[in-house]
């Protein structure tokens, strides 16, 4: 492929990287120690969660940060990793940030959440003939968020911190060291004592489970470099990689080094993985690129595939 200065010049090109937002990497965090607790929390009991569930809506779909069903109940849980004061200025929420850094009017969230709480709801009674009572539940991520009264005082959902919202899971679980909690467990039949006393899943919970194990979630694109894009993958320029029934995720591999420029062979290699878990390779030019389209963005883009390290399908297409 060329000559050395055009191989250089190729491998110059790979090397651009597209580093992290601050911004949004501070809301991923809070999301993935979120995820955390809940998986810590949740493990042993006779509740489940699900991180990032999009729900299908008039052809498009919304994302609710996490949906948790407890035995008897379906809460859909909104994150902010907010800091400063929040208040309600009429229908809009408004957060004057933590060192005088400004005011950020964040329109009609509550009237969002409703929107995104009739969604999950209306898509349940179309499976179920039974549906658990929804209920949303707007978490802040700082401890030390200042909330106004009137926004704490909004009856058809919960606002709280997340100290609080923590302290209503279950109890976590006790800690005992690997071989003392088998030999506990063995002879005081503790294990068999704590399933007998979980509250019982009910019914309408058990199908709703069902139903919302069969969605999915954002697909997400790892750049070059740490920038973590979540949305939808709109398209590819290899058609073959554009099948989410057949494929899980993609990884790609591009040569980034100049050592690279030396090769004989300068291509950029994709393993594709299909649901089934095999691995089938693509070697492909660098001219190749993925439409995607950003959340929260109005339109969508292109990227060249050069620049992009995987891609995750969240959903199978319906």
């Amino acid at each position: 492929m060329g000559g050395l200065s055009q191989r250089l010049k190729i491998i110059a090109r790979n090397r651009r990287r597209h580093d992290p937002v601050a911004n949004v990497s501070a809301g991923r965090m809070a999301e993935l120690q979120l995820a955390g607790i809940l998986d810590y929390r949740l493990k042993s009991s006779s509740y489940e969660y699900v991180a990032g569930l999009r729900i299908p809506h008039r052809k498009r779909r919304r994302e609710i940060d996490f949906v948790i069903t407890t035995p008897d109940e379906v809460w859909a849980v909104e994150l902010k990793n907010w800091s400063g004061f929040v208040r309600l200025d009429g229908s809009n929420v408004v957060q004057h940030r933590a060192g005088g850094r400004g005011v950020v009017d964040h329109g009609r969230l509550l009237a969002d959440l409703r929107h995104k709480q009739g969604v999950l709801t209306s898509y349940l009674e179309d499976h179920l003939d039974e549906v658990p009572r929804v209920w949303t539940v707007l978490v802040f991520a700082n401890d030390r968020v200042g909330i106004d009264d009137e926004l704490l005082a909004v009856d058809d959902m919960d606002v709280v911190r997340i100290r609080e919202f923590v302290g209503a899971l279950p109890p976590a679980p006790p800690q005992y060291g690997p071989i003392w909690g088998r030999l506990r467990k063995f002879f005081s039949g503790e294990g068999e004592e704590k399933q007998k006393a979980l509250p019982t899943v009910t019914d309408p919970i058990r199908k709703a489970r069902e139903v919302l194990a069969s969605l999915g979630t954002w697909d997400l694109m790892m750049l070059h470099g740490g920038r973590i894009l979540s949305g939808d993958v709109l398209g590819l320029s290899v058609e073959e990689l554009d099948d989410r029934e057949r494929f899980r995720r993609l990884e790609i591999d591009v040569p980034r080094s100049w050592l690279a420029a030396l090769n004989s062979e300068l291509s950029l290699r994709v393993a594709a993985v299909e649901r089934s878990g095999e691995a089938v390779p693509f070697e492909l030019g660098f001219e190749e690129t993925v439409k995607f389209h950003r959340a929260g963005q109005p339109k969508p883009e292109d990227f060249e595939l050069r620049d992009v390290v995987g891609i995750s399908f969240g959903y199978v297409s319906k």
